[in-house]
């Protein structure tokens, strides 16, 4: 079977945003009263929601406390030091122009998300951006399955998951990729 749709997580495979991201959480923590954390301890700890980032600065007792306090400093941050990966635009294009259809599948918060691909220019390429909160609950890849393709992806026919690409790899590394 061909594949014919790719889906695509979004920091550290089409952009990085890590900036901005070390920025908003220094931020937050030091007004609940906490040290900044490093460029490092962010990155560390990031892996997942935002939820399960400041749980694992801060601990889980204060973590939602600590996202209702993030999102809106992060809103102000958010295009700061933001970079489009190499080839990313071009890469997006040229699948479009294949056939294929692109996604992106991300833990970023929703409305986020299509903010950053919205300004870095790649949402006419892509399909959807799915974040976070758009699913009832975290385990985006089991809410996305759960839904039906045709709708969702605007594919002639449901696909099997062999046509579908769900990957963290950036476009350079998939196109040396000999298994892609």
């Amino acid at each position: 079977m061909k594949m014919r749709a790719i889906l695509f997580d979004l920091d550290g495979t089409l952009i990085d945003q890590f900036l901005a991201i070390h920025k908003a959480f220094s931020k937050t923590l030091v007004k609940m009263g906490f040290p900044p954390p490093t460029f490092d301890e962010v990155k560390r700890a990031v892996g997942g929601s935002s939820d399960t980032t400041m749980a694992k600065l801060i601990g889980s007792e204060r973590a939602d406390e600590a996202v209702s306090i993030l999102r809106p400093i992060f809103e102000k941050e958010m295009f700061e030091g933001l970079v489009l990966l190499p080839y990313v635009k071009e890469g997006l294009k040229l699948l479009s122009q294949s056939g294929f259809q692109s996604a992106v599948l991300t833990n970023k918060y929703g409305p986020h998300a299509r903010a950053v691909c919205d300004h870095l220019g790649i949402s006419p390429f892509l399909k959807f951006t799915i974040g976070a909160n758009d699913t009832s609950g975290k385990n985006l890849i089991l809410h996305l399955l759960a839904w039906h393709w045709t709708e969702l992806v605007l594919l002639p026919k449901k696909p099997f998951m062999s046509e579908i690409l769900l990957t963290t790899l950036t476009l350079p590394e998939m196109a040396a990729s000999p298994a892609i």
